[in-house]
């Protein structure tokens, strides 16, 4: 059988890849994006949800109660 090493496992051997960071421009950039995209998403889900629910009630419940 093979050892763990032989398997990928990052021993420091010649031939890994290390990780390298991405830039602090890219870091710092993060959060004010997420701040003004999670408002942007969270309305979205929530107009989404509540068109789901009329479309249903539209379609559905007044198919089963017709208008006389």
């Amino acid at each position: 059988m093979a050892s763990a090493s032989s398997h990928g496992a990052r021993t420091g051997e010649s031939g890994t890849h290390r990780y390298s960071a991405p830039p602090m421009e890219l870091i710092l950039a993060a959060k004010p994006w997420t701040y003004w995209m999670a408002p942007v998403m969270t309305l979205a889900a929530v107009l989404g949800l509540i068109g789901i629910i009329i479309g249903y009630l539209v379609k559905v419940v007044a198919a089963k109660y017709p208008k006389t």
